[in-house]
């Protein structure tokens, strides 16, 4: 069965979970990894996110 597991953080939070998930998959197969940015005009603040594909 292929799973997902969503990341989304503010940029100085987003490398440190986005490492802790993809530690937590370790021992599943990842088939994907995709990301994307949200740059809020008003607030000018950034959330980055990644979705990650695997096999449970």
């Amino acid at each position: 069965m292929i799973q997902s597991k969503v990341v989304s953080e503010s940029y100085k939070n987003f490398e440190l979970n986005l490492n802790k998930a993809l530690k937590e998959l370790e021992n599943h197969e990842i088939i994907d990894v995709k990301f994307a940015v949200n740059n809020e005009p008003l607030t000018e603040q950034e959330i980055y996110a990644a979705v990650i594909l695997y096999k449970a």
